[in-house]
């Protein structure tokens, strides 16, 4: 997957600080969606133990 990353971005040279920017903020929104998701699976799972 990484070097699928690495070919898009050679072959994007010119827009190269826009893709780097595009791939590192929905990676942030990722992370973000993910530990919010995470929490709500946890809340989720402790609420059925019970």
């Amino acid at each position: 997957m990484i070097s699928d990353q690495r070919r898009i971005l050679l072959s994007l040279k010119p827009n190269t600080p826009l893709v780097f920017c595009w791939i590192l903020q929905t990676q942030k929104k990722c992370y973000r969606d993910r530990s919010k998701y995470l929490k709500t699976v946890k809340l989720s799972s402790e609420v059925s133990d019970k």
